[in-house]
């Protein structure tokens, strides 16, 4: 016998009894053409007011965007049921919802360093658990840069409050996207892309403030992930096509 078509099946009706019949025989395999076909043959026709509509597996026609908006949202902070959660031990006040000190990374440069970030994370402020919004200050020192990294849970929206940046990101292509930023200027890394910001004055700091998407977007430090994470040195020099030496100096630079 062949298989009944999949139009067939959508407008199928049977008896109860074949169904749990089917149940018992094979739970999840309700869209075998050849296990229903084979009870169709046994199985006697009932008027549909009689009958249960078995529910047939359909294939998944999603488009490509819907896939991906999908796997977004997957990664996504997830949705809560309440307006804000409480963090266990917290009391329920205006100071819950409050974090102060950040004046002083407004301006000006950081102190014996080339780059200052101060989080507003879900670590630092607990509250922001499920509202999917975080920020940071970045100070630069003149000549300062925030290396090459990724922000693997959300996009980055970066406003310059002081100085002059360089800055840029890297899509799926490798395509480089480039900007010079002055005061007032605003720039978005997309989702999950290699980005970098550079402090281009030699004499001069620079601060921005950067608004992400999630309560923990993630950082990914590229310098760190390839050579202070313990990847064996004969590979980085493969996949650099490099001498060893050079992969060893790099190793000793981003270790510890």
């Amino acid at each position: 016998m062949h298989s009944p078509s999949a139009s067939a099946l959508r407008s199928l009706y049977l008896p109860a009894t074949a169904q749990r019949a089917l149940l018992r025989q094979a739970p999840s395999a309700l869209s075998s053409n050849k296990l229903l076909a084979r009870f169709l043959s046994t199985s006697a026709p009932c008027a549909p007011e009689q009958a249960l509509h078995l529910p047939i597996r359909q294939p998944n026609y999603a488009s490509p965007k819907d896939n991906q908006r999908q796997e977004a949202e997957a990664q996504a902070d997830p949705d809560i049921i309440s307006d804000f959660i409480v963090p266990p031990g917290a009391q329920l006040n205006s100071s819950l919802f409050t974090l102060s000190g950040l004046n002083q990374t407004l301006s000006g440069g950081p102190k014996n360093t080339s780059l200052k970030i101060t989080k507003v994370s879900q670590l630092e402020l607990p509250v922001l658990a499920g509202q999917s919004v975080s920020l940071a200050v970045l100070q630069f020192a003149p000549n300062g840069t925030n290396p090459l990294h990724t922000h693997p849970r959300s996009a980055e929206l970066l406003l310059l409050l002081q100085g002059t940046l360089s800055v840029g990101f890297v899509d799926s292509s490798n395509k480089a996207y480039t900007q010079v930023l002055y005061e007032g200027d605003v720039f978005l890394f997309p989702k999950g892309l290699v980005h970098f910001q550079t402090n281009l004055s030699p004499e001069l700091p620079a601060v921005a403030v950067s608004a992400f998407g999630s309560s923990n977007a993630g950082l990914v430090s590229l310098p760190k992930a390839l050579f202070g994470s313990g990847v064996g040195e004969g590979v980085l020099a493969n996949s650099f096509k490099t001498d060893p030496a050079v992969i060893e100096t790099l190793v000793s630079a981003n270790m510890g």
